[in-house]
């Protein structure tokens, strides 16, 4: 049978932290928030620090020019509705993963982004509650694992926000299960 698509587990998934529009404690935010998907998930994640790559709807997951020659790493930014439309209205994160397909057909995350709402983030760091802003980046970093919305209130998956607390049991589960995919040396 086939799994879920995930990234292989034998590559470290490279992330980076747009500059622009970078709030006051944004990096350490993500880079607290990655850590702690990355320990629920088993995946390993490697911070290739700030980029001065610009927030874009579409994003190619190779760019050689910019990274050599391997896929992107995951792009984190803070960016606002007339960078990113879909960040418009109430929606304060965006997160997913860009597959493809491996040899035998089977699909494989190579990259992602995570688009955060700039002036929704820097509002919840500046009131104090970066827990609220940190559980807001480890749900964007739960897409990117490929991870979906829950209709259960108490998990950090679920689609009207969740808990603020981390990954519950329902969320370790699923990442879990997405950090035990296959090994792709051929991609």
């Amino acid at each position: 049978g086939t799994g879920p698509v995930a990234y292989d587990p034998c590559r470290p998934i490279h992330f980076t932290i747009a500059r622009e529009g970078l709030p006051a404690g944004g990096d350490v935010l993500v880079r607290e928030a990655v850590a702690t998907m990355s320990q629920a998930s088993g995946l390993r994640f490697v911070d290739d620090g700030l980029t001065d790559e610009r927030p874009a709807p579409e994003r190619d997951p190779y760019q050689p020019d910019r990274y050599g020659d391997r896929w992107a790493p995951v792009y984190i930014s803070f960016a606002t509705p007339e960078q990113v439309p879909r960040l418009a209205g109430d929606t304060i994160g965006l997160g997913g993963s860009t597959p493809r397909a491996a040899d035998d057909g089977v699909l494989v995350y190579v990259s992602g982004s995570v688009w955060l709402d700039r002036d929704a983030m820097t509002g919840l760091l500046r009131a104090g509650r970066s827990d609220s802003a940190r559980a807001v980046v480890e749900h964007e970093v739960g897409h990117v694992i490929g991870l979906n919305h829950v209709s259960d209130g108490s998990q950090l998956m679920s689609e009207s926000g969740g808990t603020v607390d981390g990954p519950a049991d329902g969320d370790r589960r699923g990442l879990a299960l997405l950090g035990r995919g296959a090994c792709r040396p051929d991609l």
